[in-house]
């Protein structure tokens, strides 16, 4: 049995607990519309993950969820892994996904959360790659 932990700090948090592929247990905590969703999550428990569709929105349920699955299916792999995103600002890159799962999408809305890719720059393309990974169908 495995536990995957994903959210938003300080906001919305989703833990899953899987056996194998098998969808356990489901709990959080989070807005009201956060724990309707987990409340319907809650009505796959004993299913096989495979089987679960994946939300397609780029709301914060839908990109935590479907990061929470991802995971669970050992599906996971966002185009820039490393710790820290952003040498010039040490940012790091849980901090941008953290801001992708709250609504800023875009690269200059980015900046402003994180101060990722204010100095050189160089990382945008990053914050652009992950922010693609995030928000598309995958």
């Amino acid at each position: 049995m495995s536990t995957i932990t994903v959210g938003i700090p300080r906001r919305d948090q989703l833990k899953i607990e899987v056996d194998g592929f098998l969808l356990k247990a489901v709990s959080g905590k989070g807005c009201y519309s956060f724990l309707e969703k987990l409340s319907e999550l809650r009505s796959h428990i004993g299913q096989d993950l495979k089987t679960l569709a994946l939300p397609n929105g780029s709301d914060h349920i839908s990109l935590i969820i479907k990061e929470a699955l991802l995971k669970a299916r050992q599906e996971w792999a966002p185009p820039y892994q490393e710790e820290e995103l952003c040498h010039c600002r040490k940012v790091n890159t849980e901090a941008v996904m953290a801001a992708i799962k709250a609504g800023y999408h875009h690269v200059e809305e980015i900046a402003d959360q994180t101060q990722a890719g204010t100095s050189c720059g160089n990382c945008r393309v990053d914050s652009e790659a992950l922010i693609h990974y995030f928000c598309s169908g995958n």
